[in-house]
């Protein structure tokens, strides 16, 4: 046996709400547009004050030395650089080369430094810089 209940419906309800929204929403809109415009400059902001390291080159010779620039630190931050392997776990052992060093950023939050780029463990292998403020 099939039950069915009615519910009184026209069929072109939804093309009728569809319609309605421009209407209904018409005031929202500006707020709405209002609210995106916040929000893209909230992240616009939280995303230029990132700090970030960059190298001069994706690849290098083993014995070159490699300069890494640093942005978006605070003015007289003192940063910590360490040049591990990409699959280094914590407690891994680790070669002079790989030692962590100190820079001072400038004025502007800048800094820029050299790395020897280790000639016994590196060859071949994929690298990672990390600057930590």
């Amino acid at each position: 046996m099939l039950s069915m209940i009615a519910y009184p419906f026209r069929l072109r309800a939804p093309q009728s709400i569809i319609s309605f929204l421009p209407h209904l929403f018409k005031r929202k809109i500006v707020l709405l547009r209002l609210a995106m415009l916040v929000l893209s400059i909230g992240l616009m902001g939280s995303v230029v004050g990132q700090a970030t390291v960059t190298s001069d080159s994706v690849d290098y010779r083993p014995g070159s030395t490699a300069t890494l620039t640093g942005t978006g630190f605070q003015a007289g931050e003192q940063v910590k650089l360490q040049v591990l392997h990409a699959d280094y776990q914590p407690g891994d052992p680790i070669g002079a080369d790989h030692n962590p060093w100190y820079v001072v950023a400038d004025a502007s939050g800048n800094f820029t430094t050299t790395w020897h780029v280790c000639e016994d463990d590196c060859r071949g292998e994929l690298l990672r810089a990390t600057a930590d403020g």
